[in-house]
């Protein structure tokens, strides 16, 4: 449409034609008639000052007009594109000064259809500043090229425009802004205890944290476009296994889950809900189906269920006990079938203090029936609890603990008699354990059971252990008995000298 205008400029009217685009007609048709005010007066024009007049624009010298259009950039490339709407109710601002030094600071919201503007503008200085829709809307890119009635004005950051220089008569309708919207793509990772439903989320299931999901466009399937260690779900504190991932640009796309070596995948798309299943198809490469991501979707069923792994060695029992007759801890267990079982490893903490390694049985490899193990540690000097378990090791190098066997020893007079060396040609080390309190007493006999030594030892213990040494030359060359009594109960121990 071409519209007919009529510009007075100092006191001669010119005729002037002014062909509309669509969008500013659209404008036009909806504005008021001008009004006339001083500054379309005969005295202002007698001072030969400039005034334009455009229909729509409210009649006044020097009176200008801007705006124009917040639309949704579907396709985030920061250019108004066919079939793109406009955005309502967008806040936008304005400030700035004008050129009688007065500050703007105003705003105005977009209308139904997304377009807005600021008239009665005076000639001045001016910035523009778009509020964001809301959460979801990011700004499109700004000035991305040289059509300045289709890009986006907007900066990234803050939403602001550059200055804007209004001149008199001026009808800025090129100050835009694009925003555009994500999809998403979660959300959920569970073990199935195999509850009421096998292979379904159900009540009794949990959500796993730190698993591995990584997002993959078809356009590269090598590389992954995004990946996250699952997390409590931020909107739901303590509910664990989630996941979301956030697509600003449509395609299709694959997910996938790298389960940890523990774990076996659940049988996919079991049931008729598809928020409940487990969507991992192909368990080589641990993937889904490929899927369509549409502008601004939500996708929030990409779900993957594990369960845990048959265990190699299926343990049927493990128990200890003191032989207080042989002074040591005997360890038993059983298992009821064996797959690339390597060895037992038997490890050990007395009163709480680190566990470590005592022992190593072999394994059986792979077995389908009972099979019977036992463990002698005769390694108990003190009395006290000892804590026993098992590390059983596969032949890959995996390993799975058992459950922990205490086995508490509490003696009564000598504990243990250590006498190094033996046979000697030099000191001797005589080393007693026996209980805190108790009444000591070490006498040393020839081999024709002549008194040698009375009283070598002859004390109450004040810790667990009392440590002694026989020097060099106290004793001649032959065999001796030390006969040690730790309250009234006696023991004997052989000593062989050698000159």
């Amino acid at each position: 449409r071409t519209v007919i205008g009529v510009v007075l400029v100092c006191g001669m009217a010119a005729l002037f034609f002014w062909t509309a685009t669509s969008m500013q007609l659209a404008r036009l048709d909806h504005r008021p008639a001008p009004e006339i005010s001083a500054a379309t007066s005969p005295e202002a024009i007698a001072r030969g000052e400039r005034l334009s007049y455009i229909y729509g624009c409210s009649g006044c010298h020097g009176v200008d007009l801007q705006g124009d259009f917040v639309w949704e950039d579907r396709n985030s490339n920061g250019l108004q594109d066919p079939l793109e709407p406009g955005i309502s109710n967008v806040t936008v601002e304005l400030t700035g000064t004008d050129a009688r030094g007065t500050v703007i600071n105003t705003s105005t919201t977009t209308n139904g259809v997304g377009f807005y503007e600021f008239a009665n503008l005076l000639p001045g200085t001016y910035v523009v500043r778009f509020v964001k829709p809301g959460d979801l809307y990011k700004p499109s890119p700004a000035n991305v090229e040289m059509d300045d009635a289709r890009d986006s004005d907007a900066s990234v950051v803050n939403g602001q425009t550059g200055t804007i220089l209004l001149k008199s008569g001026e009808n800025n309708n090129t100050i835009d802004a694009g925003f555009f919207r994500c999809a998403y793509v979660g959300d959920y990772v569970w073990l199935d205890d195999n509850g009421t439903n096998d292979y379904v989320q159900d009540g009794s299931d949990v959500g796993l944290n730190g698993i591995l999901v990584e997002l993959y466009s078809t356009a590269n399937p090598a590389t992954p476009v995004q990946s996250m260690l699952t997390i409590d779900n931020p909107k739901f504190p303590g509910q664990k296994g989630y996941y979301n991932f956030e697509v600003c640009q449509v395609g299709t796309y694959f997910i996938k889950v790298i389960k940890p070596e523990i774990y076996e995948y659940v049988q996919p798309n079991m049931g008729l809900d598809d928020s409940k299943d487990s969507d991992i198809i192909d368990f080589l490469n641990q993937s889904t189906l490929t899927f369509t991501v549409n502008y601004a979707a939500i996708i929030d069923d990409i779900d993957a269920g594990l369960k845990s792994k048959p265990l190699p060695v299926e343990l049927l029992d493990f128990t200890g006990r003191y032989n207080s007759n042989k002074d040591v801890n005997e360890l038993t267990w059983a298992t009821a079938s064996e797959v690339n079982n390597d060895y037992f490893e038997i490890e050990r903490s007395f009163e709480g203090r680190a566990f470590e390694s005592v022992g190593v049985i072999e394994g059986k490899g792979n077995s389908a029936s009972r099979v019977s193990y036992d463990f002698t540690d005769k390694d108990i000097a003190l009395n006290g609890v000892y804590t026993y378990r098992l590390r059983q090791v596969d032949f890959d190098g995996r390993f799975e603990y058992s459950n922990l066997v205490n086995i508490e020893v509490s003696r009564k007079g000598v504990v243990k008699t250590a006498i190094y060396p033996n046979p000697s040609v030099s000191d001797v080390n005589l080393d007693i354990y026996a209980v805190e309190g108790a009444e000591l007493k070490v006498d040393i006999y020839d081999n024709l059971g002549k008194l040698v030594i009375q009283g070598f030892i002859d004390e109450v213990m004040t810790a667990n252990v009392k440590t002694s040494k026989i020097e060099s030359g106290r004793l001649n060359e032959g065999v001796y008995y030390i006969v040690v009594n730790v309250d009234g109960e006696l023991s004997t121990h052989k000593l062989i000298i050698i000159e």
